[in-house]
């Protein structure tokens, strides 16, 4: 399940503007990794939430900053999960998920034919007893055991 994450500049009374983010420097560390993306907008006089969507759920809340340039103050960063919008999975994801899909069914198909291999197996060597004369066959009023 993919979820949607939110960092908003928040203000008291202020008005939302939802605004896109492009990511423009990843560094992969050991132990996880460091995004920077960068958003233009144009901001109106008065407060305004500034919401960034489509971030991992994941994220370290407390390894959040936010820098901006202009006539502007930064009152507070929040972060939230936005557990009813999934996010839109990459093209890649669906790719691995189809391929995943496509194994399963292999898997599953390749189990059948051994299944059907031993059960011909099994056969096989109850007929070999049989005419070796390990097995002796007896008649019962149900038939032959």
């Amino acid at each position: 399940m993919v979820l949607t994450a939110f960092f908003i500049l928040s203000a008291v009374n202020a008005q939302e503007k939802k605004v896109p983010s492009e990511i423009k420097h990843i560094t992969v560390f050991s132990q996880g990794a460091q995004l920077s993306s960068e958003s233009v907008t144009a901001l109106p006089s008065g407060n305004t939430d500034l919401v960034l969507g489509g971030l991992s759920p994941y994220i370290d809340a407390a390894s959040i900053q936010v820098t901006g340039e202009g006539d502007f103050m930064i009152l507070g960063v929040n972060f939230r999960n936005n557990y009813l919008e999934n996010a839109a999975e990459s093209v890649k994801i669906n790719e691995l998920r189809s391929k995943i899909d496509i194994l399963a069914a292999k898997i599953e198909d390749e189990n059948t034919a051994i299944e059907v291999l031993n059960e011909k197996a099994a056969f096989l060597k109850a007929n070999y007893n049989v005419a070796e004369g390990k097995t002796t066959l007896t008649r019962t009023d149900e038939g032959i055991s």
